[in-house]
């Protein structure tokens, strides 16, 4: 894509954004579509970056299944800091997968990425 459209300038991985109550994560396995493609675009963002070519912005989808499950609705608003030991279900795990690569990613070759942690918008503290 970057050989063919040297003007990209960003790139916006949104697959997956939203909880689906009928889907579920898969475990990570090579040549599976839902597996890996962090990884895959990670990877030829480092291969243009070794290039000498500009690297474009890299946005993410994460999502808020990467904190504990809250079911008191008296709890603390959730903060980017709080750890991410337990997550809610097996799609938060994969997500906690893919913010722990983009940050290998920037700490071992430079690779700058945002990873976005979409809500769903009701509930206490807009936790569903």
């Amino acid at each position: 894509i970057f050989r063919e459209n040297p003007d990209v300038t960003h790139v916006v991985h949104l697959a997956d954004p939203f909880p689906h109550s009928a889907l579920q994560a898969v475990p990570r396995e090579k040549d599976v579509p839902k597996a890996g493609m962090i990884e895959a675009l990670l990877e030829q963002l480092l291969k243009l970056k070794q290039k000498g070519g500009f690297v474009p912005h890299f946005s993410y989808a994460s999502s808020y299944e990467v904190y504990p499950y809250a079911s008191d609705a008296n709890i603390n608003p959730l903060t980017e800091t709080q750890t991410l030991s337990t997550p809610s279900s097996l799609r938060g795990a994969t997500k906690i997968i893919d913010e722990t690569l983009a940050k290998l990613y920037f700490d071992e070759h430079g690779i700058y990425s945002v990873g976005l942690r979409f809500f769903s918008v009701y509930g206490p503290w807009s936790v569903p």
